[in-house]
């Protein structure tokens, strides 16, 4: 939490969270909204905020809205990475964050998982040792 004060020395107190990138304690208005989750606590939804601040984000390179065009979604594909068969509503274009190349479609499970292990070759083989073990 930080805390600071206002122009006429009130105590704000602001929930904060930590960058995953830039591991900066930050104010939670600075990670953008994720999605709503809702349980039996909080039926009306809480807000799950990415893990990476707006900072840090707008460093990843997006993929242009003309490349985006280029790839045609498959109607049934199998995954290059688990190699399951899907429908095309499963199909995520991946690409690389640092220079926006698309790469080819996986499923939204692979896409995502090699996301969590931020797109590192390293991360990934401690992963394989550790299943190893």
């Amino acid at each position: 939490m930080i805390t600071r004060n206002t122009l006429w020395g009130e105590e704000i107190v602001e929930d904060t969270k930590v960058c995953r990138d830039c591991k900066e304690e930050k104010p939670l208005d600075e990670f953008e909204p994720n999605r709503k989750f809702y349980d039996n606590s909080n039926p009306d939804g809480r807000i799950v905020r990415r893990p990476s601040c707006r900072k840090c984000r707008s460093n990843k390179k997006p993929i242009s809205t003309a490349e985006r065009k280029k790839w045609k979604r498959p109607k049934n594909f199998e995954c290059p990475v688990c190699l399951y068969e899907y429908d095309g509503s499963y199909a995520r274009l991946d690409h690389c964050h640092a220079t926006g190349d698309i790469r080819v479609w996986l499923c939204d499970n692979c896409n995502t998982g090699i996301g969590k292990f931020r797109e590192d070759k390293e991360v990934l083989k401690r992963a394989l040792k550790y299943l190893d073990a």
